[in-house]
């Protein structure tokens, strides 16, 4: 996971200019940008004819991000989860998007949004709980264990988001990041000792 001195520095470039090196992803982060910063408000408030295509740009932006990183562990879903927060955390790190995320955002107005923008958040979030549940799948664990995980990770992901948008510190977040894993890396090993009891 990224560590206090790097969030701290990605943060700080936020007044400045950038003049490290650019990761493999920044073309998809400014594109990401680039989309949020023109529509960010109108998409997360359900406002606008083209709502709905922002929050599926917006998702494929992150979602490729999220699916390499939960891909790039197989066998390892404690280290696939601790990628898969990574993601969030470099995006709220990065000086060049916009603070927050636009599935929570959107999420948290569901009462006020359009009826095709509720179901396309909901949509959008249970493809992160499809693509988490097929990273802890190599698991011992049991159907309802996996999906109870998914949720919660995704949940978890979620709540970074919204707890920068709040003022969080980089410690902070880290911190929730780091005991969610410790959470799915308990529950998968309990789960491991439970199926070699029983045979």
């Amino acid at each position: 996971m990224l560590g206090s001195g790097e969030l701290t520095q990605r943060r700080g470039r936020r007044g400045g200019k950038d003049t490290g090196a650019q990761t493999a992803q920044e073309p998809c982060r400014k594109q990401g940008s680039d989309i949020v910063g023109q529509e960010e408000q109108h998409c997360a408030r359900g406002r606008g004819e083209h709502g709905g295509q922002c929050l599926d740009r917006y998702a494929s932006i992150y979602g490729a991000q999220y699916e390499e990183a939960l891909a790039a562990h197989p066998g390892d879903p404690v280290r696939a989860v601790e990628a898969f927060f990574d993601v969030i955390l470099g995006r709220i790190a990065d000086p060049s998007v916009p603070v927050g995320c636009l599935i929570a955002q959107s999420a948290a107005q569901s009462p006020t949004l359009k009826e095709e923008n509720s179901t396309q958040v909901r949509g959008l979030l249970d493809t992160q709980r499809q693509r988490v549940h097929a990273a802890l799948a190599d698991s011992s664990a049991d159907t309802r264990t996996l999906d109870e995980l998914a949720t919660f990770v995704v949940a978890v992901n979620q709540s970074l988001a919204v707890l920068s948008r709040a003022g969080a510190s980089d410690a902070e977040l880290r911190s929730v990041a780091r005991l969610a894993c410790t959470t799915v890396a308990d529950t998968l090993a309990r789960a491991a000792s439970e199926h070699v009891a029983q045979g």
